[in-house]
């Protein structure tokens, strides 16, 4: 009773939450490549330096330019919300450029090495590399779920345990496990802040 409690607690909050997230359709009817993404507009480039460097107070100013821009430059041209990338990098690695996980997973947005070389990532670790790369993964994972009624929550679960697993769970009727709850909140916590 207090998991399934809990459950409907957290299902609760990530619903509330998810109002403010851009929609993402893979091409909304008018959409044209060239156009520039609104979405990306919603973060304000001084706002978004000044958190890169509140969560990562290491990181050399130029970097955290580089960050801020890349960003708001790749949100722009994919139509993603631009503080969605941003909290998720600062979730993956507190947008730090030379993270690296114990399972190899490199860079900014974590990416695996099979994952970034089939995104075209030679280098994860390249600062504009990475959040192309991140920043095109998360697309696609948006697009691949953005018909399930929890598809934002399922994408973002996605960049973390994998797509197949999470279609093996969603096709399976099971919800999201806590582990992946708290890493959905973990972004959500700090897209509001953001």
């Amino acid at each position: 009773m207090r998991r399934l409690l809990g459950l409907s607690l957290i299902t609760l909050t990530l619903t509330a939450c998810m109002p403010r997230l851009a929609s993402y359709e893979a091409d909304p009817p008018g959409y044209r490549a060239s156009d520039p993404a609104p979405s990306a507009e919603n973060l304000e480039r001084e706002r978004l330096y000044s958190y890169i460097r509140g969560r990562n107070p290491w990181i050399e100013a130029d970097a955290a330019n580089r960050i801020a821009d890349g960003i708001l430059r790749w949100s722009g041209q994919l139509s993603l919300d631009a503080r969605l990338v941003a909290a998720l990098i600062a979730t993956e690695s507190s947008f730090n450029p030379k993270a690296k996980s114990k399972v190899g997973a490199m860079g900014l947005g974590q990416l695996m090495p099979g994952t970034a070389k089939d995104l075209g990532v030679a280098d994860a670790y390249d600062i504009d590399q990475n959040l192309k790369g991140t920043a095109n993964y998360l697309s696609w994972l948006l697009r691949n779920w953005q018909a399930h009624p929890q598809g934002r929550a399922y994408a973002l679960a996605s960049y973390n345990w994998g797509i197949g697993t999470m279609k093996r769970q969603a096709a399976a009727g099971e919800s999201l496990t806590s582990a992946q709850e708290g890493y959905v909140r973990k972004i959500l916590v700090h897209y509001e802040k953001l």
